[in-house]
């Protein structure tokens, strides 16, 4: 039998190896050191590259002639990209060449180990599809209007396809974060199940995901960005517990998580989303004290003027040193307890 080499370009040899495979799947990973025929053909199909001048029709009917099947197409088009406007035109699906790019923007991490020269030509590359660096895409940074620009015109069925062939698009576990994202973006996965990742788990991804779930409609919407961006500052502080690498990795995440939710909510960059939510957190206490009474007691939250935090009791018009014993858990009073504490978190 004759041995192909990297080399050889063109439809006809990529269908040749693609027969020669038959059903046996594709072997994932960038480091071929093995000789078993799956990881051989592989390569192979992996290597091979359209020939300059070549038309889609020619790889049409190549393709029909071999009865290659459609869900073996859109594994290759995930596989080798170099492929996906080929596939597109000959299975008729509009938008699969741009959600297999979108795939590979999003399956990569920093521990992608690939040589610096393939690494700068993905960068080069996707600079001409997403205005994320790719350094933030490696850090888990999403392309949320390039992911619903796509998904408008290949619809849920064939999203579905290009979802399940996404392992091919990486050699880890970067499939599971680019599909995470998806979920999220789609709403197939809930606030509530994010949260107890995060909180279980300290889940990193789950927080970059957070900030791309569908957002609440109308009034609710303001209070639904707040709580998310609560729920990523309080993910931050609570990385303080662990040593100097795992907060530098958390806090990153975090970051992303909010430049995630920033691009959601509409706003230009994470600075601004910070400045409104910390305005919005205080609105009621920038307006004057909070106020709860209990017996003979009033209680005060309030701003001074130096922009701190003040709880403060009164019992006829007289100042105490402290809330009473017996009142501190009194439900209105231990609302503005913990409102100060969470206040002066923020802080």
């Amino acid at each position: 039998t004759r041995t192909f080499t990297p080399g050889e370009a063109g439809s006809h040899h990529l269908v040749a190896r693609l027969r020669a495979l038959g059903t046996r799947p594709f072997q994932r990973g960038y480091s071929w050191d093995q000789q078993s025929f799956e990881t051989v053909f592989s390569y192979l199909i992996r290597a091979c590259l359209p020939k300059p001048g070549e038309t889609v029709e020619a790889f049409t009917t190549l393709v029909r002639e071999a009865r290659l099947p459609e869900a073996r197409l859109v594994e290759l088009a995930v596989y080798a990209p170099q492929w996906a406007p080929f596939v597109e035109h000959t299975i008729g699906w509009e938008g699969l060449a741009e959600a297999v790019w979108w795939v590979h923007a999003h399956t990569k991490t920093s521990q992608w180990s690939v040589d610096q020269e393939l690494r700068e030509l993905w960068k080069a590359d996707l600079s001409t599809r997403t205005e994320l660096t790719g350094d933030d895409l490696l850090e888990g940074g999403v392309d949320v209007a390039w992911f619903h620009r796509m998904y408008e015109v290949l619809r849920r069925a064939r999203w579905e396809s290009v979802y399940d062939a996404a392992k091919f698009a990486s050699n880890g576990i970067g499939h599971a974060r680019a599909r995470l994202f998806a979920d999220a973006m789609l709403g197939d996965i809930s606030k509530a199940d994010l949260g107890g990742r995060i909180a279980k788990q300290r889940h990193q991804d789950a927080v970059r995901a957070l900030g791309l779930l569908p957002l609440a409609r109308g009034k609710k919407k303001d209070v639904d960005v707040l709580e998310r961006y609560q729920s990523i500052q309080e993910f931050i502080r609570g990385s303080r517990q662990f040593g100097s690498m795992r907060q530098a990795s958390e806090k990153r995440a975090a970051q992303i998580g909010l430049d995630n939710l920033a691009r959601s909510a509409g706003f230009a960059d994470p600075i601004r989303l910070q400045w409104a939510m910390e305005a919005r957190a205080i609105a009621d206490l920038a307006d004057g004290p909070i106020t709860a009474q209990a017996g003979d007691v009033d209680v005060s939250l309030a701003i001074n003027a130096w922009g701190d935090i003040e709880l403060t009791a009164t019992k006829a018009g007289r100042a105490l040193a402290d809330i009473p014993a017996k009142l501190k858990n009194e439900p209105t009073i231990k609302a503005l307890r913990d409102r100060k504490v969470a206040v002066k978190r923020q802080a």
